[in-house]
Parts: C-alpha cells; structure tokens; sequence
C-alpha cells in the first residue's frame, strides 16, 4: 500500500532549543503566580459565598459561617458549620458494607476488568474499610471537623492554583508552539480548577453535613488533589497531541543531528 503522505523521521533530530527564548517564555508562563497571589484572598472568598448560598438552601443559615484564616501573606476564607457523629450501628453497618465490597471487588479481580479502573475501586474500597474501622472502634477520637477541613482543603487548592503555572512552565516552555496559546491553555486550567473546586466544595460540605464525618476521608483521598492531577494531566496531554499533530511534517522546529 502506497502512502499519500510521508512525514520526516525522528531519528536523528531534537527540537530546536533557544535559552533567550525559554527564558522568556518561562517569565510570561510563570506571571499568574503573582496574579494568584493577589487574588488568592478575593477567590476564595467568593468561592465561600457562592458555597453558602447554595448550602443554606438545605441547612439551617445560622450554622453556615464563612471565616478567615491567615496563608502565605493573605488571608484565605473557609466555610464552617456543624455536623454530627451517627450512631454506632450505622458505623458497625457501613464497616460491614465496606467490607463486602472489598471481598466482592477480590472476586471480580479473577474476571476481566480494565486494570486502571480495578486498582482505582480497590482504592475506594480500601479507603472505606479503614475510615469506617476507625469511626466503629474509636469514633470520639476522630480529630477533624469541617472546619479543619475547609482549611486543609482550601490551602490545597490555593497550593494547586500556584503549582499548574510552574508545572505548564516546566511542560510547556519547550513545545514548538506559540506563547499565546501556551498562556491560554494555562489560563484555562486556572479558571478550571477554581470552578471545579467551588462545585466539589459545596459537594464535599453537603456529604459531611448530611451523612457524618465518616465519609470525610474517602471523599478527600479520592476527589480530592487526585482529581486535581487527572485533568491537570488531561489538558497538558491534549494540547500536546494538538502541537504533535500540528508539527509533526514541519522541520522548522527541529535540530538535526548530523
């Protein structure tokens, strides 16, 4: 069969590599970090708003309070508001539960799954059993509440929001590609993961609040900085394939070896 198209080899060819340039694609690349840090306080404090007004639509109003907290030079802002411990027979039951979904996840282990998604729902499982062990011998012990959460969680976002400029930095600065659409594809996964932190905030606060503390591990572990990394991955690897494809039967992007 004959090809249409014969596109140039990689043997022997690296992409063509200029310090002045990477050095000033890196200083424009890294420039949202000031702007995170500027806005870091005003973000977060919205994002709070926006997750009482919707919590307050299922919760008493006068339980939800929106608090600050001292990070890097600013202020950060946390939701606060009470949950309660359920009783032992609800551990004792969802121990028992967690229990045998990790036996049945064991059993479907010998048939065919996909092994990513397996490991990833042995993961949830395992996690469950331990959380649950823990609120059925010791529940009383358990040194986390919601506000102790929100700090956690809001500072790892803020760490998140820091880290994907230098991260796109380090990825990006090297592609055969223009700044532009490198500042935009950083930009997008900025404004990505502060909305989809917002939604899995007020998720994450409406679950503690209605089904106790027992799930607060599980849910941290599992949708938490973990999924963060997953579309932070995803995007990088798309704008990849796009700047692959779009290069791949160019030479001007590259240093031949010989």
């Amino acid at each position: 069969m004959i090809k249409e198209n014969i596109f140039y080899h990689r043997a022997y060819r690296k992409e063509a590599f200029s310090k002045k340039k990477f050095f000033i694609e890196s200083t424009v690349l890294l420039s949202p970090i000031l702007l995170i840090l500027f806005l870091y306080p005003i973000i977060t404090l919205q994002i709070c708003k926006f997750s009482a007004f919707i919590l307050q639509k299922y919760f008493s109003v006068g339980k939800i309070k929106v608090l600050g907290r001292q990070y890097v030079f600013s202020r950060l802002y946390i939701i606060s508001m009470q949950a309660f411990f359920h009783s032992p027979m609800f551990y004792l039951l969802f121990f028992l539960f967690s229990i045998f979904t990790l036996i049945v996840m064991l059993f479907f282990s010998k048939l065919y799954i996909f092994k990513p998604v397996f490991l990833y729902l042995m993961y949830i499982a395992i996690i469950n059993v331990i959380s649950s062990a823990f609120f059925v011998l010791a529940p009383i012990r358990f040194p986390y509440n919601i506000k102790i959460f929100s700090v956690l969680y809001m500072k790892t976002e803020v760490s998140i929001w820091f880290f994907i400029p230098v991260i796109f930095t380090l990825t990006l600065a090297l592609l055969p590609s223009n700044l532009i659409s490198k500042l935009l594809v950083s930009f997008f996964t900025l404004i990505y993961s502060i909305m989809f932190g917002t939604v899995r905030y007020v998720l994450f606060l409406y679950v503690l609040r209605k089904f106790s503390f027992v799930l607060m591990a599980p849910i941290f572990f599992v949708f938490g900085p973990l999924m963060d990394f997953i579309y932070i991955v995803g995007i990088y690897s798309y704008y990849l394939s796009f700047v692959s494809e779009k290069n791949r039967n160019s030479i001007k992007g590259w240093k031949w070896l010989y």
